[in-house]
């Protein structure tokens, strides 16, 4: 470990635990304080969306969100520097005010959540953020809602490659708004609330304050 940042993830025994966990908390706190302050009109989404860490990888790889609550992995987190973190808060962030756990319906929804990363990805760029090149967010997708592209997805050629959205980001579908297939496809549903259990959803009130529902 250096500079409080882990290398390789640390051998499982309580101390290490406790480490992983105080290094991804401090990483999420700066994330948060760096969207406040580079990005103030995203300051109460962000202080009011409910968090919780986990050891989980089932339930969170590295992030993820139900369009209410978000989970992240203490290992995935406490890997990464405040920048990326930063970026990743900032995605799944667009993900919850754009509404797209819900917007998703009863679409194919690993198509679904490419179309919503390749959305949120191109939005994030046209507000000037700086992202990976690998960040999928197509020219030709520009300024085009998650379900243009998702129609668009679906007709194209077999043979046409889809294109990337390597974010690490699980999104899933609305708690009211999922079926078995709908679970089955997102594939981290019931882990997600078993490790989300407790956690005060983002309130219907306070979504509506901030755009979303």
């Amino acid at each position: 470990m250096s500079g409080g940042r882990l290398s390789a993830l640390p051998e499982s025994n309580h101390a290490d635990v406790a480490e992983v966990e105080r290094i991804a908390a401090e990483r999420i706190s700066r994330a948060r304080l760096h969207i406040v302050l580079d990005h103030p009109y995203f300051a109460a989404a962000i202080l009011q969306l409910p968090m919780r860490g986990t050891h989980d990888h089932a339930a969170a790889a590295l992030i993820a969100c139900d369009g209410r609550r978000m989970l992240y992995n203490h290992d995935a987190i406490a890997a990464l520097d405040t920048p990326a973190v930063r970026l990743y808060l900032l995605h799944i962030l667009m993900h919850i005010l754009l509404d797209h756990s819900a917007r998703g319906g009863s679409r194919e929804w690993t198509r679904w959540e490419m179309a919503a990363d390749i959305a949120t990805n191109s939005l994030l760029r046209s507000l000037g953020i700086p992202m990976p090149p690998s960040w999928s967010s197509p020219h030709e997708y520009t300024q085009m809602s998650a379900e243009a592209i998702y129609e668009d997805l679906c007709l194209s050629s077999p043979k046409k490659k889809s294109p990337l959205t390597p974010t690490a980001d699980s999104l899933l579908p609305a708690p009211s708004m999922r079926s078995n297939r709908d679970a089955d496809a997102a594939g981290t549903s019931d882990a997600f609330d078993n490790a989300a259990h407790g956690l005060e959803p983002l309130s219907e009130l306070h979504a509506k304050s901030l755009g979303v529902a």
